[in-house]
């Protein structure tokens, strides 16, 4: 695009991070300032910009709090407890997905709105009630079959089901990732959903324990209908732990027959830790001591300690030891990574996973050992 020499330039910034959905929000904003000839991008803290938009859905994302070169700063989403909308002339914008290129799929609403008024929920009260907004057309890119729905209740709304039925004979594959309501799930409704192409999931709502027999209902017209309970998947809103995991043991039970469930420990403001490994064709294994790596920004690590000294010798030891041992255990070759978090009180750690391969942050480990791991890991190997 050609910019005029009036051309502002404006700075995004995603504050849930870029790794977990698109923000649909600043892809439009993005839309329509590249409309209007605008300069936009990805904000750099090294640049001034004209204008700066900061988005967020969750309110627990952590803000950016680093100074920020800008004459106009505006911050918006439910994230911020911004419950208003955008302008017309923006939110009629097709998002400019040019900005996520590691997305390649379209995403939008049918609907917008809901029938229901759940007290935990803000969308009756940003968007009122129940009303179409888009057709599945509209919202497909002409690059990707693909569509991820945003609706609240798209079952609540003849527009949706109506848009349902036209996609279960086209060639586009779907997934209404915030949840189908089930108590709207009828016969009728399971013999449409099943003539759907879906990405992975037919995800289902359990807001409350009263809603079990509910979804063992639907579960069994979906099943009736074909489709299999490999495709069905829960939301449940957590209110009570105890409450909760009986709730999801029920719902595996009527799912799959089954009462099996997982559940993963919760490790509150850890410290991420990694191990360097060497291993050889005659089964030696050896660490070269730890990085901590927990000064990250959106999940990426920004900056790499080594040694990890603000954790107790010991524990940095036992860490080691247990990185050594696991790939002795697999008889590892190669160079590799085995990381893991430690709890805030520096008394346990807890393994997240092996990298298999020579990291970017192996130099940092070189510095302080003098070892050359590529050069290492090729005399080894």
């Amino acid at each position: 695009m050609n910019h005029t020499k009036d051309a502002r330039r404006i700075g995004l910034v995603d504050v849930d991070g870029h790794n977990g959905f698109p923000n649909l929000a600043l892809m439009r904003i993005s839309a329509w300032h590249k409309a209007l000839g605008d300069m936009v991008e990805w904000w750099d803290g090294m640049l001034p910009y004209d204008r700066i938009y900061m988005s967020k859905v969750f309110t627990f994302s952590p803000d950016n709090d680093t100074v920020m070169q800008s004459d106009e700063i505006i911050r918006g989403g439910t994230g911020y407890r911004d419950y208003g909308s955008l302008p017309e002339e923006i939110e009629a914008m097709p998002p400019d997905y040019s900005i996520y290129p590691r997305y390649p799929y379209a995403v939008g609403f049918l609907t917008r709105g809901c029938i229901r008024s759940c007290p935990w929920c803000i969308v009756p009260r940003k968007e009122g009630g129940i009303r179409p907004a888009a057709t599945w057309q509209e919202i497909k890119r002409p690059d990707s079959r693909t569509i991820i729905f945003l609706d609240n209740n798209v079952l609540a709304h003849e527009h949706g089901l109506q848009q349902i039925e036209e996609m279960g004979h086209a060639d586009v594959k779907v997934d209404f990732n915030q949840g189908l309501d089930t108590r709207l799930i009828t016969p009728e409704i399971a013999a449409m959903l099943a003539k759907l192409h879906w990405v992975k999931y037919v995800r289902l709502s359990c807001d409350t324990s009263d809603m079990l027999p509910v979804i063992a209902q639907a579960v069994a017209y979906l099943r009736e209908a074909g489709i299999g309970t490999h495709r069905l998947w829960s939301y449940m809103l957590v209110q009570d732990v105890e409450e909760a995991y009986h709730r999801a043991k029920s719902e595996a039970k009527m799912a799959f027959g089954s009462d099996e469930v997982y559940v993963e420990k919760c490790i509150m403001n850890p410290k991420h830790i990694e191990v360097q490994i060497l291993g050889d064709e005659a089964g030696h294994v050896i660490h070269l001591f730890e990085r901590d790596c927990s000064i990250q920004r959106r999940h990426q690590k920004v900056i790499e300690m080594a040694p990890a000294w603000s954790l107790p010798k010991k524990l940095r030891d036992d860490i080691c030891n247990a990185a050594v041992k696991l790939m002795k255990n697999v008889n590892y070759l190669n160079a590799g990574t085995v990381e893991f978090l430690v709890d805030q009180d520096e008394e346990h750690f807890y393994f997240i996973e092996v990298n298999p391969r020579v990291q970017v942050e192996h130099t940092v480990t070189e510095m302080i050992t003098d070892v050359d791991i590529v050069k290492t890991q090729n005399s080894y190997c």
